[in-house]
This record gives structure tokens, sequence and C-alpha cells, in this order.
């Protein structure tokens, strides 16, 4: 996932350089403890 951190917009672009292979998916849950995110955080 993403998330914009600040007061103003931002635009995301996400290009890839492959089609999607579902052999490669990979997934992490967004409050998984090993990471240490803070997705609380409003402003940097």
């Amino acid at each position: 996932g993403y998330k914009v951190i600040g007061t103003e917009a931002a635009m995301l672009v996400y290009l890839t350089n492959r089609l999607y292979n579902p052999k490669d998916e990979g997934r992490i849950r967004h409050d998984e403890p090993g990471i240490g995110y803070d997705w609380e955080l409003q402003y940097k």
C-alpha cells in the first residue's frame, strides 16, 4: 500500500516492467509488527 505524508496532495505513478505473474505474488499485512510503520502519522 501507499500513504502520502504531508500537507499537499500528491500524485502516485505506478509503473511495472513485467506482466502480472501470480507466482510472484507476496503480501504483508499493513499492520505487521515487524515493519513498524506508523499508519496514523499525518505530517512529517
